[in-house]
């Protein structure tokens, strides 16, 4: 930097502030602003065709033609052309950011293990041409549609509203719209709210149809330097993480409401956040319950829907929040508290008939309030029933703490008794296990939510002893308080 200019932005910051500020503004308005709609509508839509990607294909079709200098393998992303060195991002994430003016360049920070930073991956969007180019269909598909459809199939390339279509092509707002409804019955553009606008965009579908299916982010080559290999090992699922989402109902239980911004929307399965704290279901617990709050408008959540992503299933008829939105999410309270009520009432039943009668766990279920357990137990003394609720409330009584840790699975495996299934039911390939500790009563793998100690389980009356078989009894559990 010149001296003249370090001493006139040292000597009077704040003015040197004022005049960089009044210059990055002048720079946006002259450079950026005139094509920001367009550029925006092109970040959107790359956006949600990497979304579907990572739904119809996992990890190893989104990197497929994200940039020839990076690569799926193994669940690690490699990266080449930066230094040689491993990013351990199981407990981290990554977030992929498109970008209109990097091209073609990949970029990736913060590396450094001790930041706290989540590292961002930034790549040059998809048909970055689109910019400087006319939207146009192929001569073919002009006489197939015809050219006023086929103008409004070009345009929608960038998720548009039906006033801005019909600006860019020329015609009468109305006259979009019987197009666009001609193209949505074909399956060749859908449509998407965005706060009170409603944005039509294209379909794969469409892609395919014009010749763009296979087109691939297209970069120049590394150059002749001697490849240099950056490892970042992701791994999709984790106890933290599952696929995008970091599962905050796993690190407090007790949180109710939180920020959160919406990744992907999939008409079929639900909507994709970055952080959530609705449990999704699994080892016998139910799913929670709760609403997405976004500009003024509210999305019941009724369940999960677990795959690469933890999907949330929208009410039926409810509206659903745009991709890129920041919302609000609250899980409801009265269904969660009962369920860890009755999750922790569960485990101190599997203690008590253990330590007790040495039987293991073959099957359960629960809903709020009220649980079955099926245990491998031929036989049982006369009185059992009470004998078994007695026990159970005597250990609720003393209020013993939970406590939940992640260990390795070779190291959760060591402990004794730590399945308490006849069946070892822990994924052969996961490789953390987590673990809740009722201290001195109960320890076993669980993937569940959980009260802080066991005192907050109230009573719990024993309804039932059934006979399932020769080997197995099922005891029917509710919760009295």
């Amino acid at each position: 930097m010149p001296a003249d200019v370090y001493r006139a932005l040292t000597g009077d910051p704040v003015t040197a502030r004022d005049m960089l500020v009044a210059q990055q503004r002048l720079a946006w308005q002259a450079l950026v602003a005139p094509l920001w709609r367009r550029m925006r509508g092109l970040l959107d839509a790359d956006i949600t065709a990497r979304s579907r990607q990572l739904a119809d294909g996992g990890l190893e079709r989104l990197f497929a033609d994200l940039h020839p200098r990076a690569t799926w393998r193994n669940d690690e992303l490699h990266l080449t052309g930066f230094r040689r060195g491993a990013v351990d991002l199981r407990s981290r994430g990554l977030v992929l950011v498109p970008t209109v003016f990097g091209w073609p360049n990949l970029g990736i920070g913060p590396t450094d293990d001790s930041s706290v930073t989540v590292p961002v991956l930034v790549y040059p969007m998809l048909d970055a041409a689109q910019l400087w180019e006319p939207a146009t269909q192929p001569p073919a598909i002009v006489r197939l549609l015809g050219a006023g459809r086929a103008s409004v199939l070009a345009e929608t390339l960038i998720p548009s509203t039906i006033g801005s279509l019909a600006q860019r092509v020329g015609l009468a707002p109305a006259t979009v719209s019987q197009h666009l409804a001609v193209l949505r019955d074909a399956g060749l553009v859908t449509a998407r709210r965005r706060g009170r606008e409603v944005l039509y965009y294209q379909t794969p579908l469409a892609a395919t149809l014009a010749g763009r299916a296979s087109r691939r982010s297209t970069c120049l080559p590394c150059g002749g330097h001697r490849e240099r290999r950056t490892v970042v090992r992701c791994g999709s699922m984790g106890i933290s993480h599952h696929g995008r989402t970091e599962r905050l109902d796993l690190a407090d239980p007790s949180l109710r409401e939180w920020t959160c911004r919406v990744l992907h929307v999939d008409p079929d399965r639900g909507i994709v956040l970055d952080r959530s704290a609705f449990y999704p279901g699994g080892g016998g617990q139910p799913p929670d319950h709760g609403v997405l709050l976004w500009q003024g408008v509210q999305t019941r959540i009724v369940g999960t829907h677990k795959g690469d992503d933890l999907y949330l299933v929208p009410a039926e008829s409810d509206p659903v929040p745009p991709v890129g939105i920041e919302v609000r999410g609250a899980v409801e309270d009265d269904r969660r508290t009962m369920l860890m009520r009755t999750h922790s009432g569960l485990h101190v039943l599997c203690g008590v008939v253990f330590r007790d009668f040495d039987a293991l766990v073959t099957g359960g279920n629960m809903e709020p309030g009220e649980a079955r357990m099926d245990f491998n137990l031929p036989q049982v003394p006369v009185g059992f029933k009470t004998l078994l609720e007695d026990a159970v409330n005597k250990e609720l009584a003393t209020d013993r703490r939970v406590s939940v840790r992640v260990l390795p699975r070779e190291e959760a495996l060591a402990i004794p008794d730590i399945v308490r299934t006849q069946t070892n039911l822990i994924p052969q390939d996961e490789q953390e296990v987590r673990i809740v500790d009722i201290e001195g009563l109960d320890v076993q793998a669980d993937g569940g939510t959980h009260v802080a100690s066991i005192g907050q389980v109230g009573r719990v009356q024993v309804v039932k002893v059934e006979s399932k078989g020769r080997q197995n009894r099922r005891v029917r559990i509710r919760l009295s308080s």
